[in-house]
């Protein structure tokens, strides 16, 4: 029987942001596009700080609708047959680590509107794993070297020899020790900006 490890944290950004539209209005005019925005107030000698953003998210039915049928083709293409969603929960033990710049400092973007609903989903409807004192990755890298399929589009998890699936590219492949190796070294060597994380 073979199990896959879900990144369940992934999945309430990216179904949340997905859920959502935004529209640019600048006295009464809407916009799709901030650059289109922007280049009417251009044109029409406006101050660009007159531009409004506005948020219309679908309903929440919609976005958790999303979230089962993308963990049903989550499971069908690393070809599991049973499955396991981590989230990441509090106290982050980078967090107490990072010294020279804060971990994952530099992220400062709200999250979607659907968030807490969709955590909340996953948690009731799909058993989710919450993971405490860590990251998701971690539960989900040990997961992967006890022979799950590991879940993501998080590069990072690269790190760890197995079985993988990326539910963007639909890709399932697998990343031996030596690759594994390499991955991890490189990045203590360059460093990770997207955590901000410099290297050596």
């Amino acid at each position: 029987m073979t199990h896959v490890a879900i990144d369940g944290d992934i999945i309430c950004y990216s179904v949340g942001f997905a859920s959502e539209k935004k529209s640019y209005l600048v006295q009464g005019v809407s916009f799709e596009y901030k650059k289109d925005a922007t280049a009417w107030c251009v044109e029409h000698d406006i101050d660009t700080s007159e531009i409004t953003a506005v948020l219309d998210p679908e309903p929440v039915e919609y976005a958790l609708s999303s979230v089962k049928r993308m963990i049903n083709h989550i499971v069908a293409g690393a070809k599991a047959d049973d499955y396991t969603v981590y989230l990441t929960g509090d106290h982050n033990f980078r967090e107490e680590v990072a010294t020279i710049r804060p971990y994952k400092g530099s992220r400062k973007s709200a999250k979607p509107v659907h968030y807490a609903d969709i955590k909340a989903y996953l948690i009731t409807q799909h058993n989710a794993v919450i993971v405490d004192g860590e990251e998701a990755d971690d539960a989900m890298s040990r997961d992967g070297m006890n022979g799950s399929v590991i879940a993501t589009i998080d590069k990072d998890l690269n790190g760890t020899p197995g079985w993988h699936y990326n539910w963007n590219t639909k890709e399932l492949y697998e990343v031996d020790e030596y690759q594994a190796n390499q991955f991890f070294y490189t990045q203590m060597l360059t460093g990770d900006p997207t955590d901000d994380i410099p290297g050596l």
